[in-house]
């Protein structure tokens, strides 16, 4: 045993590991649904401003929906996402706070959004309404 190396691990501990384990499949599952969304699926609202897009799926879903947001500046390749809609308003109204230009549009999506969000949420809840009364 005196020539064998000890091997070293990415994580200090076992519960990291597991942690680090269940985000990255939170992630995965969160980016298959996005991806199944986005291919099968009518956006609930789609939205643009400056250099970011923005499409909400299952708006009447868990979290919120599901948000694809895409950012693609001048000159530069597009970096898509997949996020829960709430998490992704708070994140995003927390880095608006800043008051750069970036931030304010963000946040102009993020009302967009968030009423196009309510509005799906009053369909959905008229609809249920006719289908209880008949």
């Amino acid at each position: 045993m005196t020539g064998r190396k000890r091997r070293k691990y990415r994580f200090s501990d076992r519960a990291q590991g597991e942690a680090a384990y269940v985000e990255a499949d939170r992630e995965a599952s969160l980016t298959r649904m996005g991806l199944n969304a986005a291919l099968h699926e009518d956006a609930d609202w789609t939205g643009r401003k400056g250099s970011y897009r923005a499409a909400l799926y299952r708006a009447t879903g868990a979290a919120g929906g599901i948000l694809l947001w895409t950012f693609a500046p001048g000159g530069q390749a597009p970096y898509t996402s997949v996020h829960y809609f709430d998490d992704w308003a708070r994140d995003i109204q927390g880095f608006a706070r800043n008051g750069s230009p970036e931030g304010l549009e963000l946040c102009e999506l993020v009302s967009a959004a968030t009423v196009a969000r309510q509005r799906a949420w009053d369909a959905d809840k008229a609809a249920r309404a006719q289908g209880g009364a008949a």
